[in-house]
């Protein structure tokens, strides 16, 4: 169950699809506007920049009216448990409104008015659960942490939300950070290890549930924690930041830092764990594997130049712009014929494409050539309109 509606929202995430095959040139205009003439009704995409504008016009409304019933019951609350439960009934109200009014009453989907409901509510219910019952128990961040993931994922399901995924998967790695951190010193050593097997788990789980038909709403909130998975596998195990949290814990302890233990496993994985998602990502035709392998394996070397090359930053950024020149150029040249779905010469665009649009597209009803409805004949302006107005 979501929040909004399934057709209005698949219609939609499918039409975005299309589209993006039409700009590749993969379908003609008219394919185009054929295949979403039957995908109705949907909601609207908005860009990117109003959205921005509308999240932000919401946010100060939503923050207007929050001071205004603050200074309302200002003087009625005089401990911190009742503004706990008055922030908590707040987040909860915003969220019913986010519901009743932004999505039901003026469907919205991504508009910014949504969001700006969806976040306020979220924020001010864990603000207010955290404030009325940390003054009678001692909550450790373990157990803030794994609260927080806990809601964020149970938000980010109920309203298809991209950007709450992101924080789930990274408020689940933070509670087994603290969760460790809090068993001892000696557990230590077992942190990038099994922050990194979290990690993979959820690069499996995406692997497994991405192509099912009922997850198709939820695509793109997989594919983000996705991404999120993919960069915490590496930061898990990147040397840099292993060596300077090794660092800062043994100092925090009042201990002298000693040698990183399994130090040259991590340097390796810090270089050869990016050539994987390339490789990855190459082998399965994913580009976004490849855009994240190559940038992850530029911060790979300015890492190695903090702890290994003796001259300038500079010198190591033109060695390593000249390298990857060379290398552009190989890629080009290997490339000049089609190899696994890859070729840098532009394709003859076609019409027809091979494209599956899953089990959605084939129980798509067709559009009925006769609604009972004619236009013309109006009398107060309109299309059709005649001379009485």
């Amino acid at each position: 169950m979501i929040a909004y509606d399934k057709n209005r929202l698949t219609h939609y995430f499918m039409r975005q699809q299309i589209k993006s095959f039409s700009s590749s040139g993969l379908w003609s205009a008219q394919e185009e506007g054929k295949w979403k003439e039957g995908l109705q009704p949907h909601y609207m995409p908005t860009p990117l920049f109003l959205r921005i504008g509308i999240f932000i016009l919401t946010l100060l409304v939503l923050s207007f009216s929050m001071g205004f019933f603050g200074a309302l019951f200002f003087e009625v609350l005089g401990d911190d448990d009742s503004i706990g439960i008055l922030l908590a009934l707040g987040g909860l109200a915003s969220l019913l409104m986010a519901k009743k009014y932004a999505i039901e009453s003026r469907n919205q989907f991504a508009t910014g008015m949504d969001d700006a409901f969806i976040y306020t509510g979220l924020s001010l219910f864990c603000i207010g659960v955290l404030v009325h019952f940390q003054q009678d128990s001692d909550w450790s961040s373990a157990n803030i942490a794994l609260f927080l993931s806990i809601c964020s994922g149970v938000v980010a399901y109920y309203f298809v939300d991209r950007l709450l995924t992101v924080f789930t998967v990274l408020g689940l790695a933070a509670y087994v950070f603290f969760t460790l951190t809090q068993l001892g010193s000696s557990f230590l050593a077992f942190i990038p290890f099994l922050i990194g097997g979290y990690a993979g788990l959820v690069l499996y789980g995406y692997k497994k549930i991405k192509d099912l038909p009922q997850g198709y709403c939820w695509a793109s909130c997989l594919q983000w924690g996705n991404y999120t998975a993919m960069l915490l596998l590496y930061a898990s195990l990147q040397y840099y930041l292993l060596m300077e949290l090794h660092i800062q814990l043994a100092l925090a302890d009042g201990n002298t830092p000693g040698p990183l233990p399994f130090a040259y496993v991590f340097l390796a994985i810090t270089f050869l764990l990016p050539l994987a998602y390339m490789v990855y990502g190459y082998r399965k035709k994913l580009p976004h594997w490849l855009y994240i392998g190559f940038l992850l394996e530029v911060i790979s070397l300015i890492c190695l130049h903090y702890y290994a090359a003796p001259w300038e930053l500079y010198w190591s950024l033109i060695g390593g712009g000249v390298i990857l020149i060379a290398i552009g150029y190989g890629v080009w040249r290997y490339f000049a014929q089609e190899r696994n779905g890859f070729v840098v010469k532009e394709e003859e665009k076609t019409l027809n494409a091979n494209i599956e649009m899953g089990a959605n597209m084939e129980q798509m009803p067709e559009r009925p050539s006769n609604t009972g409805f004619e236009f013309g004949g109006g009398h107060m302006g309109g299309g059709g309109s005649g001379g009485d107005f």
